[in-house]
């Protein structure tokens, strides 16, 4: 009975410390943001900013189109102060 315990409060355990990553697909623009001593943004077609902690200098490119997933992190803070902090999983040129 105290191993089915254990197994149960494990997997619990495991569970709630797992990150709930929600994946976004999107079109989009870059943007460069002249704030802060100027940054990459990203607008999407719906108008949703998004700063990207891992933007590729490939696609650093003011007015580039883009279609993108993302996980948003709610958990970081950024002095740029300029839309969600999102994490970039694939983009593509469009």
């Amino acid at each position: 009975m105290k191993s089915i315990f254990a197994g149960v409060l494990i997997l619990v355990i495991f569970l709630y410390g797992c990150d709930k990553v929600e994946k976004n697909f999107v079109s989009a623009e870059v943007k460069y943001i002249s704030l802060e001593g100027g940054f990459y943004g990203i607008e999407t077609d719906d108008g949703e900013n998004l700063d990207p902690v891992n933007l590729s200098e490939e696609f650093k490119v003011d007015g580039l189109k883009v279609y993108l997933t993302y996980k948003v992190l709610d958990d970081q803070v950024s002095f740029h102060m300029w839309g969600r902090i999102v994490e970039i999983i694939e983009i593509k040129k469009l």
